[in-house]
């Protein structure tokens, strides 16, 4: 009986599955695996899994496989790379695998899970044909027929008769929500992409947000709503992005603005802080509920739909400070007020002279040395050729990333995995520089280069593409 439930349970999976032994021998199949690969189970069932992987893919996959034999730990493959299964008729479809190593008497087998994501992927595909076409074709127009609107409504109002008028400020009103909604729409797809490109300079924090201040200060005067900036100096200089600096601040007071009662006081706060600054804005609103504080910063979030509508807003605006706030590598956060309201918090560091920090690990020393100068400009290289050389290292030292040599002596790169970790508990991205390529565990590590097919360039490259803001890839420096 148990026997039976675990077949029908297996037969009734929703993904297909698929049983091999250590060498790569298909052991068990069932019904969905059969319906995504268009196969028989007798037609699989002796032969290797190399059958359900691209021709162009299978040589590359029986080093994974030997790999993952000598490292067995359950893992997630396909995320920070596109992995395709091939059908019997020679077609393929996007899919995510999970594998599972099991130990069966002396045997290790593997269990694999496959998921046909062609239906996600064309979702994707259609998500951005329509940011496509919301930045090209609708963006500009509204935008051109807002600025109009707002010429008619300065210069030629007061010459129309007073229904006119009004119409003619609602119809402004409501072309720029549209033109707000569809900035914020392509907003948080960049900061989503990873497209957000940021030109840091040193700036005058105080002034900005003085100036950030008075850009909204007919916005607030609609509500009835003052504002005005505390300082703890005069000058706060930082060196840091002042166009994505300014939407933070401008979408924080948007939202203090809205939910404040009118004539109430929205009071931004900037204060120094060792290696950076943190900036709050304490609206008199009513407070967030605490079943909703949970889902604040989550795109299209509002606690009240319906006194959404009457303050008006996207809901997107909180979402986008909190993409770009961890694009900075800052925090972002929000407490209840003592005296009721609520107060938006965000603290930057200051990427005055920030430097990047690598771990690399391999047990040649030809290539540390290598890897060391090739990196010398983006970074500071900390060398080792062993794993315990390598925990002293994260032990004394804070890195941003780290390149790993899969086969260190007897043990392996990976084995590191559970200590990258950075002080506040963030995972510490990963690029695999070995004999096999093309690895993952988990998103984790995000790219795999293969030891003599890749150039020192390639190298260069893959760590300045891992290296997120502030780093590398995004800092132009502004004269």
């Amino acid at each position: 009986m148990p026997h039976e439930i675990f077949r029908l349970a297996v037969e009734a999976f929703p993904n297909g599955m698929v049983m091999a032994d250590e060498s790569g021998n298909i052991l068990m199949v069932n019904a969905e695996l059969e319906r995504q690969f268009g196969y028989d189970r007798d037609e699989l069932l002796g032969e290797t899994v190399e059958v359900l992987i691209p021709e162009r893919f299978r040589a590359r996959h029986s080093h994974h496989r030997e790999t993952f034999t000598r490292t067995a730990k359950a893992r997630k493959m396909g995320t920070g790379m596109e992995l395709f299964g091939r059908r019997k008729d020679g077609s393929e479809f996007p899919v995510e695998v999970a594998l599972n190593p099991i130990q069966f008497a002396e045997r290790l087998l593997i269990v694999g899970a496959v998921v046909d994501i062609s239906e996600r992927k064309r979702a994707e595909r259609l998500k951005d044909e329509f940011v496509a076409t919301v930045s090209h074709e609708l963006r500009t127009p509204m935008t051109s027929l807002a600025g109009s609107l707002g010429l008619l409504v300065g210069q030629w109002s007061d010459k129309m008769p007073a229904p006119a008028a009004r119409l003619l400020v609602i119809a402004q009103s409501n072309a720029q929500r549209l033109v707000r909604l569809i900035n914020d729409i392509l907003d948080i797809e960049k900061a989503e992409s990873g497209s957000v490109a940021f030109a840091f300079k040193r700036i005058d924090a105080v002034e900005l947000i003085e100036q950030v201040i008075e850009c909204n200060r007919t916005y607030a005067t609609s509500y009835n709503v003052h504002v005005r900036i505390e300082s703890d100096s005069d000058h706060i200089e930082i060196t840091t992005d002042a166009d994505r600096l300014a939407q933070i601040v401008t979408n924080l007071l948007s939202n203090a603005i809205k939910f404040s009662p009118p004539d109430a006081e929205v009071v931004v706060t900037l204060k120094r802080r060792a290696g950076g600054l943190r900036l709050s804005v304490r609206d008199w609103g009513p407070g967030i509920p605490d079943d909703f504080k949970p889902h604040v910063f989550e795109k299209f979030a509002q606690a009240d739909a319906t006194n959404a509508r009457q303050k008006g807003g996207t809901g997107l605006g909180l979402s986008i400070v909190k993409q770009l706030v961890d694009l900075f590598g800052g925090k972002v956060g929000f407490s209840d007020a003592l005296d009721g309201g609520t107060i938006f918090f965000v603290e930057l560091p200051d990427h005055e002279g920030h430097r990047p920090r690598i771990l690399h690990l391999d047990d040649d020393q030809n290539v540390l040395a290598l890897v060391r100068v090739a990196l010398s400009d983006d970074a500071d290289v900390i060398s080792v050729d062993s794993l315990e050389m390598a925990r002293i290292a994260l032990q004394t030292n804070q890195v941003d990333l780290a390149v790993l040599d899969i086969a260190v002596g007897n043990a392996s790169g990976l084995d590191l995995m559970p200590q990258l970790r950075d002080a506040t508990g963030n995972i510490i991205p990963v690029i695999v520089f070995s004999q096999v390529d093309d690895l993952n565990c988990d998103g984790q590590i995000g790219g795999s280069l293969p030891k003599g097919r890749t150039s020192l360039d390639d190298l260069v490259d893959a760590v300045r593409d891992r290296l997120l803001p502030p780093t590398t890839r995004y800092i132009k420096e502004v004269a």
